[in-house]
């Protein structure tokens, strides 16, 4: 059975994203955006873009969560271990050149 998203705080999901994933923020149209998106890069190159929620201490939704987990193209268990900890940003960059780059069958 696929295991089924956490929650978390926005807090934790926050400081997780920014010290595992990137601390390189895409400025957006206005000077200072409701929730911040950051750039996830690979070899020095953009692959993709998250929205990180603010620093709240507050529950945030699954929904929500799960669209995170999409733009970082992790499944729902990969996403609840970077954010416990179990998983590493070295580790997280590992599953994301697997998937962006597949060996050839």
């Amino acid at each position: 059975m696929a295991e089924k998203i956490k929650r978390f705080l926005e807090s934790e999901i926050n400081s997780k994203i920014k010290s595992k994933v990137s601390k390189v923020r895409i400025p957006g149209r206005k000077k200072r955006g409701p929730h911040p998106t950051f750039a996830i890069s690979l070899n020095g190159k953009i692959v993709g873009k998250v929205k990180v929620p603010n620093d709240h201490d507050r529950l945030f939704s699954e929904g929500k969560s799960e669209k995170i987990a999409q733009a970082l193209k992790l499944t729902f268990e990969e996403y609840n271990n970077l954010i416990e900890c179990s998983l590493t940003g070295s580790g997280y960059f590992e599953i994301l050149a697997t998937r962006l780059n597949p060996a050839p069958a």
